[in-house]
């Protein structure tokens, strides 16, 4: 249904009157517009450029599957989903916990970095921010050693443990094993004794034999292990700071200037009893 003719002239005089009133208002306030924005904007200039300057260095590091994982069967964990267990060890590199360990090794300094993934990849960028260069260089380097050390310990645990745990499997096996070599002696000898016997002797050597490999190579594992993960890249770092930045910072101070600007006007307009809010001539 078609709006009657009065009622859209009604509305178009309406927006016409509300464009003049806010061209009124802008050229009313134009110095608040223009003056407030600038300020803000030098005055963010002014407080960038007496910042210190930041720089930032990248070490990284690549993570696999540790030899724990691959020795007792946990492989899949890190196989199946790699992007998880990436995740795991960057949530552990940005923890709390990883930042006490990072400065008991720079007492009396700030300690601030991060890490990041490379998706698709096994590595993760260890990114340290000092205010120079070689403490950033330093700094990379000590979060990555002070991680790989994590790791290394980590696995030589579980090592161990497992080491621990072949142990009673290890001691029951030599005792049935001897237990059996008993019985063959008391029937008279491997020539006399029955051929279930001797091929329960045999079993129980070659698992006890087995068992035995397998606790020596945890050990030689336990003993070099580096934990699954190393050292890709030492720490690499730009000359160039990467803060402050003055010319961004005005930026962003003009904006919130121009709002301030704008909310300014508004209040003066909503308390304004000047010629703007009174009635046109011809309604008097």
């Amino acid at each position: 249904m078609d709006m009657p003719s009065d009622e859209v002239l009604l509305r178009a005089e309406a927006s016409a009157l509300d464009g003049h009133k806010l061209v009124g208002v802008l050229s009313l306030n134009w110095l608040w517009l223009v003056t407030i924005p600038l300020l803000a904007g030098a005055l963010g200039f002014y407080l960038s450029a007496r910042q210190p300057d930041v720089f930032e260095s990248t070490a990284t590091v690549v993570v696999q599957p540790t030899a724990a994982q691959v020795r007792l069967g946990q492989e899949s964990r890190s196989t199946l989903d790699p992007d998880r267990e990436l995740e795991t060890q960057e949530a552990l590199l940005n923890s709390d916990v990883m930042e006490s360990l990072v400065q008991a090794q720079l007492p009396g300094e700030e300690v601030e970095f991060r890490a990041e993934l490379d998706f698709g990849t096994e590595l993760i960028y260890i990114i340290y921010s000092a205010d120079s260069l070689a403490k950033a260089d330093e700094g990379a380097n000590m979060v990555a050693e002070v991680y790989l050390q994590q790791r290394r310990e980590r696995e030589r645990r579980e090592l161990d443990s497992a080491v621990e745990a072949l142990q009673d499997p290890i001691t029951s096996l030599e005792e049935r094993l001897n237990e059996v070599t008993d019985r063959i002696v008391a029937a008279g000898g491997p020539e006399a004794a029955s051929a279930a016997l001797l091929s329960e002797r045999d079993a129980l050597t070659g698992e006890l034999a087995s068992a035995r490999s397998s606790v020596e190579l945890l050990r030689l594992e336990s003993a070099v292990t580096t934990g699954g993960a190393e050292l890709w890249a030492p720490a690499v770092g730009t000359e160039d700071p990467v803060a402050p930045n003055p010319a961004r910072s005005a930026v962003i101070w003009f904006v919130l200037g121009s709002l301030l600007a704008i909310g300014v006007v508004w209040l003066r307009e909503q308390f304004d009893d000047g010629l703007l809010s009174r009635p046109p001539l011809d309604e008097e």
